[in-house]
């Protein structure tokens, strides 16, 4: 598959509608989600729940095809902090643009305490 566009962290709250958009802006481009879910991971661990529901992946893929009528949005789980698996990534894929959103955020841990 040939992709243009690849949006690390397309999970967050930030990286999903920018790839939307991005999808929306460019239908003949195919635009990439790459997330590992850490941030979904660490705040079940902490006990944090969203304020509003928020699908999975396949369910939003799925609800963009549907709303949109385009096939251009796609996903695969990859952990951007991990030489092995970007090089082998960028080696396969070569996109023209990349937007790097991955990154840990401290607000689940942030009312934990000192230790």
């Amino acid at each position: 598959m040939k992709v243009e566009i690849v949006v690390f962290g397309g999970d967050g709250y930030i990286g999903w509608p920018l790839a939307v958009d991005l999808a929306l802006a460019h239908p003949k481009k195919s635009v990439l989600i790459a997330d590992n879910f850490l941030t979904r991971r660490n705040a079940i661990k902490v006990g944090g729940q969203p304020l509003m529901p928020i699908g999975d992946m396949t369910e939003r893929l799925d609800a963009f095809r549907t709303i949109f009528g385009q096939d251009n949005l796609f996903f695969r789980e990859i952990d951007c902090a991990n030489s092995c698996q970007m090089t082998a990534l960028f080696r396969e894929i070569a996109p023209e643009t990349v937007y790097h959103l991955a990154h840990q955020r401290a607000a689940p841990y942030s009312m934990l305490g000192l230790r």
